[in-house]
């Protein structure tokens, strides 16, 4: 069941130390912020990408932190940000609001 789920990933959640974040999930799906689906799916990517984390530093995979590394991931976040954030939110800006709603 869902409550049952639910039990389960908030103990992985504290065994993994992010059982703060996970209630935080929790708290906005309560409040209507979420869908079942997307609170989950946020819920199983934290604990995958631990899991991911966990598995590199168990398998001995060396981390190189350089300026080149950090300013090249920094990168990518802006182009992700402007991509995804700024692109749609131009393109809402553009759509009469009357047409827009009315298509709900």
């Amino acid at each position: 069941s869902t409550m049952i789920q639910q039990e389960c990933i908030d103990e992985l959640a504290d065994e993994a130390g992010v059982g703060a974040y996970v209630a935080g999930i929790t708290a906005r799906a309560m409040n209507g912020e979420l869908d079942f689906e997307a609170a989950l799916r946020e819920r199983v990517g934290l604990l995958a990408g631990l899991v991911l984390g966990a598995g590199l530093i168990w398998a001995d995979v060396p981390m190189v932190f350089s300026i080149r590394a950090m300013l090249g991931a920094f990168a990518c976040a802006v182009l992700t940000g402007l991509v995804f954030g700024f692109m749609p939110a131009r393109t809402a800006a553009r759509l009469d609001p009357v047409r827009a709603l009315a298509g709900e």
